[in-house]
């Protein structure tokens, strides 16, 4: 607890605009390496961004990425994902606290674990389907369905910590507002 309270501590509106800018950069970049990968694929969605997917559509996926498209997801994308995952975690963590502190909202503080499972579920799913795509071959239904729930729950908890930031904000200007 004591390490959360330095850390909020030290949080300050100049550090939330950097992280919201390496934040902003990083989701550019990985639009523009999505779009690489997808172009391997007749441009469809890759799994990390398709809110479920059966069986057979991540069998059909990975076998239409072709040996160079499998290679470009497995050892580029899959690391520069990984980056962008820990910097919009860390935003969201810390946009969280750094709110919850401002609003005086502190018996809130359950919703920091949302980014934090969003983390566990965003790199659970990374690693799935880096896994899948190196055994193309012979990839399993539960591997898929497992992370393609892991997916679906990282969306839940990234767009949760999101919902969580803007209600926040909306709170702090009625706060500011009323003074």
């Amino acid at each position: 607890m004591r390490i959360l309270e330095e850390y909020q501590r030290r949080l300050n509106v100049a550090v939330i605009i950097i992280l919201f800018i390496l934040f902003m950069g990083g989701m550019f970049v990985m639009r523009c390496l999505a779009g690489k990968v997808a172009a391997y694929n007749d441009f469809q969605t890759i799994l990390d961004l398709r809110l479920g997917y059966s069986f057979v559509e991540c069998q059909s996926y990975i076998w239409g990425l072709g040996e160079a498209g499998r290679w470009f997801y497995a050892n580029c994308f899959f690391y520069v994902d990984i980056g962008y995952m820990i910097i919009y975690n860390i935003f969201y963590f810390s946009a969280l606290s750094f709110l919850l502190e401002k609003t005086g909202l502190k018996k809130y503080k359950f919703v920091l674990f949302f980014p934090l499972l969003s983390f566990v579920f965003d790199l659970g799913e990374n690693l799935l389907i880096r896994k899948m795509i190196k055994d193309f071959l012979a990839i399993g239904q539960g591997i898929c369905y497992t992370s393609n729930i892991f997916t679906v729950l990282k969306f839940i908890f990234t767009y949760g910590s999101l919902g969580v930031c803007g209600l926040l904000v909306v709170v702090l200007i009625k706060h500011h507002v009323a003074r």
